[in-house]
């Protein structure tokens, strides 16, 4: 399939897991959902990879796979948290129990987020990414800080013209 390919199927997928999640009546199917989330997102993070090496510079790889491995280790603090004190937490933000469905989904929703953050590295990596999820996802974050970091204003050689479009 291609990494870029592979990619593409694995945020399909996993936004299908978060469609699931998000959906879902009970426990049992939240946790299939986020299963199916998972494994999106390991279809995403497996190749993001072998993408990055084909797709970037030799001076920006140090910075994109720290990124990478960066996102990956808060995925697995927010997963700890999500198994943790954050059920409590949220328990008491949203009033409901701490195993409710809704708690769940909240949980499952922030990590499903940053294992779909694996695209960040690829939008520093200079590739035109195309995102669409419900607001208060992130989106803004994970692409404009790519964005940013290539915007040139006019006193460092822009020509005024627009550069960018979210």
């Amino acid at each position: 399939l291609g990494p870029w390919l592979s990619m593409v199927i694995g945020t399909a997928i996993a936004g299908i897991g978060i469609l699931g999640m998000v959906v879902s009546p009970s426990p049992w199917m939240v946790l299939a959902a986020s299963v199916i989330n998972g494994l999106g997102g390991g279809f995403v993070w497996s190749n993001t990879g072998p993408f990055l090496m084909a797709h970037s510079e030799e001076r920006q790889r140090a910075t994109l796979f720290s990124l990478q491995a960066s996102l990956g280790t808060l995925t697995g603090f927010v997963a700890n948290m999500g198994a943790g004190v954050l059920p409590g937490y949220l328990a008491g933000v949203i009033g409901s129990p701490p195993d409710s469905v809704p708690v769940m989904q909240v949980i499952l929703l922030v990590a499903a987020g940053l294992y779909l953050s694996a695209l960040l590295p690829v939008a520093l990596s200079g590739h035109d990414i195309i995102g669409q999820a419900k607001t208060g996802t992130g989106k803004t974050l994970g692409f404009g800080v790519p964005m940013l970091q290539r915007v040139v204003p006019p006193a460092e050689g822009g020509d005024g013209v627009p550069q960018a479009l979210v």
